[in-house]
């Protein structure tokens, strides 16, 4: 077990549920039916869960979790005014959402590999969210069109 990949990985984890949580409240007023928005809180929940053990597992360590940058923030902002501009019914939302898990997918499978001597328990809070964000993929796909 190395310190600071177990570190580096529950930031990528930390990072990635706070982004998630934030976009999905700025997508939630664009969501027009109410099966897409319960999907959508019940995923906000999880990615807050997530947040919250790895900024636990951060605490334990005697780290502090790290909030994404001002820019970042704006930019994820600006992108989802901009992408629902134009169309901005349920199946756009559902479709930002299945692209943002994606997204999610890939930046935590590259943590996963960028630190294979984090320990087992951040290892494996990786993994879950990962399948959480599978599985919001999943529930996604009824709502495009």
């Amino acid at each position: 077990m190395d310190q600071e990949a177990t570190t580096a990985l529950l930031r990528s984890v930390y990072t990635g549920a706070v982004t998630g949580s934030e976009s999905i409240t700025d997508l939630l007023p664009k969501a027009e039916e109410e099966a897409l928005r319960d999907a959508m809180l019940q995923h906000r929940q999880a990615y807050r869960s997530f947040a919250d053990e790895a900024e636990r597992r951060l605490g334990e360590r005697g780290e502090e979790a790290r909030e994404p940058g001002s820019m970042q923030k704006l930019g994820m902002k600006l992108g989802i005014e901009m992408k629902t501009a134009m169309e901005s019914g349920s199946s756009r939302v559902a479709e930002l959402m299945a692209e943002g898990s994606n997204m999610g997918i890939i930046n935590l499978t590259k943590a996963q590999n960028s630190f294979p001597a984090a320990d087992e328990a951040a290892r494996d809070l990786c993994a879950r969210f990962i399948r959480a964000e599978q599985e919001n993929i999943r529930r996604m796909k009824p709502f495009l069109q």
